[in-house]
């Protein structure tokens, strides 16, 4: 069964609501938060890209990410979709970069984790960066995540992690 609500030490992970779109359409025009993920989406089509982003499949969640501290105040997206078409289930992540090198993602993480493997008994989760994303490369790997293979998607090197049931934090 998938949790709308998770929480952590931290943070309050609520599914992704209307409400978060303006905080959406900011985190798909900002030039830090896309600068791996294919660039800044522009202001003209931000809007109708971001409602898609808040918009999960049959089977998918998206959370936003809040401090408990702030609850109004949204600080990232972490999402369990499937991955490009595929059956495979993919976490992913986007926070805002005020909010970089403080925790906040691995602490998402780890509750989004948690909950795919035990709530969702998947037996695996993958995840997919530009090898020139450090910062998520290092992230993936203290999650656990292992590398699967290297390939060329959406015109950059991409490496395809992924972490097990049995391998998980």
């Amino acid at each position: 069964m998938s949790k709308s609500h998770l929480t952590t030490a931290r943070l309050h992970l609520e599914m992704a609501q209307d409400q978060d779109l303006p905080f959406a359409i900011n985190l798909l025009s900002n030039p830090q938060v896309r600068q791996y993920l294919g660039g800044p989406t522009p202001k003209a089509s931000a809007q109708p890209a971001a409602k898609a982003l808040l918009t999960p499949a049959k089977g998918e969640i998206i959370w936003t990410a809040r401090l408990k501290t702030a609850p109004s105040l949204p600080i990232g997206l972490l999402s369990l979709t499937h991955h490009k078409g595929s059956q495979d289930i993919e976490m992913s992540y986007q926070f805002s970069p005020k909010h970089w090198r403080q925790g906040f993602a691995s602490e998402a993480c780890c509750a989004a984790l948690n909950h795919g493997f035990t709530d969702l008994a998947l037996p695996r989760i993958i995840a997919e960066t530009q090898t020139a994303n450090t910062a998520s490369v290092r992230l993936l790997t203290h999650l656990g995540f292992t590398e699967t293979h290297r390939l060329t998607r959406f015109g950059a090197a991409q490496i395809l992690f992924e972490i097990r049931a049995q391998t998980a934090p």
